[in-house]
């Protein structure tokens, strides 16, 4: 049937069938090569998805072990501050002849407890024969 036909129909269609040809290949060529490609950049994306999160992660744990070490030695500090201040200004005492009593509440489990403490006095001087007792009842500055 493709015989009968005359010399016009012929070379066209062998025309069209060598430009389709190479078309085909080519298409089925970046077809495959762009699935495979696909595959390889999924692939790279996700090691340095988990790269930077360790990364990430790595940075602030150290950060955060950081901070704790400042805190701490700020704390450290403050607390030496507040231990000379008490001392330069005579100390800290317990005047056992009254008491304040008072309900301590758990703020996690909301369990009530009742307290009874002497009150501090900070700054109190008093004379020799109190503190060797332990009492001090009337002030001396």
């Amino acid at each position: 049937m493709f015989l009968k036909r005359s010399l016009k129909f012929k070379l066209i269609a062998l025309g069209v069938i060598l430009s389709v040809a190479p078309l085909g290949v080519v298409a089925f060529s970046t077809f495959y090569q762009n699935r495979h490609m696909t595959a390889a950049a999924a692939d790279g994306l996700t090691r340095v998805a988990h790269e930077n999160l360790t990364n990430t992660v790595t940075g602030i744990r150290t950060m955060a072990a950081t901070q704790n070490e400042i805190v701490q030695k700020q704390v450290v500090y403050s607390l030496n501050v507040a231990r000379r201040v008490m001392q330069d200004g005579g100390g800290l005492f317990l005047d056992n002849a009254e008491t304040a009593s008072w309900r301590a509440v758990n703020q996690y489990t909301k369990a009530s407890v009742a307290l009874v403490s002497a009150p501090y006095d900070p700054g109190r001087r008093v004379a020799a024969a109190e503190c060797r007792w332990g009492h001090s009842h009337a002030p001396s500055r």
